[in-house]
């Protein structure tokens, strides 16, 4: 409110100083004008005794009333003459040149016409060719308050011209003002704008005056400059904001990288050092050394991947000659209970025709790797199965080639980190509850592969599951000399089993040409031993209808010859009866028992009786 009155008074007062001049330069005009008609009056009064100035006139046409007239006008006391006929139409008017009225006052309009009548009494006749003339008067009349009340008209309208010309010059300050206004509003908004902290204001030049041009441009620059002000401090803080994220992240993984080390290094050195204090001990059983070995290089393994130096892992590469299928079967046993304490299905299985040979592979780097896809399948799928095929691919002129699959149902990868799942320290999500990994394992199998010219690749789909793949060239080494067993046609009864334990064993005696027979329970094994000569009876001790020390007894009396052995979960003393052999049963187990039954025949010794003896040997030495 201050700027408004700043503007408005000076205006006001500016309007009221230029009607007061013009007051004082056209009130003088006004006054003289009223002035000179008064005076003429008083000499009319004078002159006559009366108000009326009465003239004879002879009236004969149109040209002598003008001659008249005219005449008429010319006397100093008149101002002007205008006569009319009878019927009231204008013959003649005229003005006295002598009396002019003052510049921009128009002449007094007089209330009386002067107008024409005949005086009877004086009346006479006037030849003038074939023309009469007629005299009569010519009323003239100036009323003194028709002279006051012209001057109080004339008075008026000046004033009210005045007062037009103040409100004509109210309106074009108001006009002003509102431009002004705007153009003030406008900015003093903008700077309200820019001082609450908007950006991109801009003032419009339009309809500014000239005077506010500069002031517009200087708001639209502080405007401009704020902005990029703004800007950078925007990046600046956008930057100390990631570089703070960054060091958080960094501090999370420090903290992620001491705990991944405990995990991954301190149980595996623990785990040496247990075994390296074993054999210092000295007792009847030393630990073997490659045991030790492995621990050691599995360390060495997590630190070198850690470090992001696996490349340096260029220790000497022990190649041995194995048989494919021993070790895919004691890598079923190895992991079968950890599958199991988890309920899930655990399968290990050959493609196509297992070939009985020898192959050079390096042990240590397949059961690595082996550990590490085994171990994310085990972590990553909460129920359902995991898959382990296996084959040997010939090929002409090459090495033949070893693809291992392991295929889950679990949780699955979003495809989008397919492509970072084996880099270092990846992590997804995991079950509830389940502990994160050191995002080690698959960057160290696959490195581990591609180093023996392998390769390690990955299917999988969220929410259906995964599938590994590795392929790794491998040698044939020597022929494989397969023991002879004399078991062919030997019957073989296997009762209470699991379907999965059945179909392994039914597969290893058939290999041996066995004669396979099963039944589910203890009561049905009876029947069949009764009607049929059995070599091998294989009893699973959970069967349920009777328990394994009251069917022993029952089968022994029906086939006193037969050699019985129980699967057991657990470890057992040997009984005299029977010979007991842990589950999971593998390759390894069967061959044993094979060896067992071989030895039994041949020798024509008591195999039980010896298992007794060796059992006592063992427990009396410790």
């Amino acid at each position: 409110m201050p700027l408004f009155a700043l503007i408005i008074i000076p205006s006001l007062v500016g309007v009221l100083l230029i009607s007061s001049i013009s007051w004082r330069l056209f009130g003088p005009a006004v006054e003289k004008s009223s002035e000179v008609a008064l005076s003429v009056m008083e000499e009319m009064i004078k002159t006559t005794g009366s108000e009326a100035l009465r003239y004879p006139l002879a009236v004969g046409d149109e040209e002598s009333i003008k001659r008249i007239v005219a005449a008429m006008a010319s006397n100093d006391l008149v101002f002007a003459v205008q006569v009319e006929d009878a019927e009231g139409d204008v013959v003649a008017r005229a003005q006295n040149s002598n009396l002019p009225i003052e510049e921009g006052i128009r002449l007094i309009e007089y209330r009386e016409k002067l107008f024409i009548e005949a005086a009877v009494d004086g009346l006479f006749e006037d030849e003038v060719g074939d023309k009469t003339v007629y005299v009569g008067m010519a009323l003239y009349q100036l009323s003194p308050h028709v002279l006051t009340k012209e001057k109080e008209r004339l008075v008026s309208e000046f004033r009210a011209m005045i007062v037009v010309l103040l409100l004509l010059g109210l309106l074009v300050i108001l006009m002003a003002m509102r431009i002004l206004w705007k153009s003030v509003s406008s900015i003093t908004h903008a700077l309200g704008r820019i001082a609450e902290g908007e950006s991109g204001v801009e003032v419009s030049s339009d309809p500014f005056v000239s005077e506010f041009d500069v002031i517009t441009r200087g708001v639209n620059q502080l405007s401009t400059n704020l902005d990029i002000a703004r800007d950078r401090q925007g990046r600046a803080v956008t930057e100390l904001e990631e570089a703070v994220e960054r060091a958080v992240q960094s501090d999370r993984e420090t903290r992620s990288f001491y705990e991944m080390a405990t995990r991954e290094i301190a149980k595996p050195v623990m785990q040496v050092v247990e075994l390296l204090k074993l054999n210092q001990k000295g007792g009847s059983e030393q630990v073997d050394p490659q045991l030790i070995l492995d621990n050691a290089e599995r360390v060495k393994l997590s630190v070198l991947a850690m470090l992001g130096k696996l490349s340096d892992a260029r220790g000497e590469e022990v190649e041995n000659e194995i048989e494919l299928g021993d070790y895919f079967d004691l890598l079923e046993g190895l992991y079968r209970p950890r599958f199991e304490v988890k309920r899930l299905g655990y399968f290990v299985e050959a493609k196509g025709s297992a070939e009985q040979a020898k192959y050079k592979i390096d042990v240590r780097t397949l059961d690595v790797v082996l550990e590490k896809l085994l171990e994310n399948s085990l972590k990553f799928t909460p129920e359902g199965e995991v898959r382990v095929h296996w084959r040997v691919i010939k090929r002409e002129g090459s090495e033949d080639l070893l693809t291992i699959t392991v295929r889950d149902n679990g949780l699955g990868i979003e495809a989008e980190n397919l492509e970072r799942v084996f880099e270092r320290y990846s992590h997804f999500e995991l079950e509830e509850g389940a502990h994160p990994g050191s995002g080690l394992g698959l960057y160290i199998a696959r490195e581990l592969i591609q180093r023996q010219g392998g390769s390690l690749e990955v299917v999988s789909q969220a929410g259906v599951g995964s599938e590994f793949t590795v392929e790794l060239p491998i040698q044939r080494g020597g022929k494989l000399i397969e023991e002879k067993y004399d078991v062919k046609g030997k019957i073989a009864l296997i009762v209470g089993s699991s379907d999965n334990e059945r179909h392994v064993l039914e597969d290893y005696l058939s290999h041996y040409e066995m004669v396979n027979l099963h039944s589910d329970t203890a009561i049905e094994a009876l029947t069949v031993l009764a009607e049929h000569e059995v070599d091998v009876l294989l009893v699973d001790e959970s069967i349920e209808d009777i328990d394994v020390d009251g069917f022993v007894p029952e089968a022994r009396k029906r086939q006193e010859n037969m050699y019985i052995v129980v699967l057991s979960e657990n470890d057992a003393d040997e009984d005299e009866d029977y010979t007991t052999i842990r589950k999971p049963l593998g390759k390894a187990e069967v061959i044993e028992l094979l060896r067992r039954m071989t030895i039994k025949r041949s020798s024509g010794v008591d195999y039980r009786l010896i298992e007794r003896l060796e059992a006592k040997k063992g427990k009396g030495k410790t």
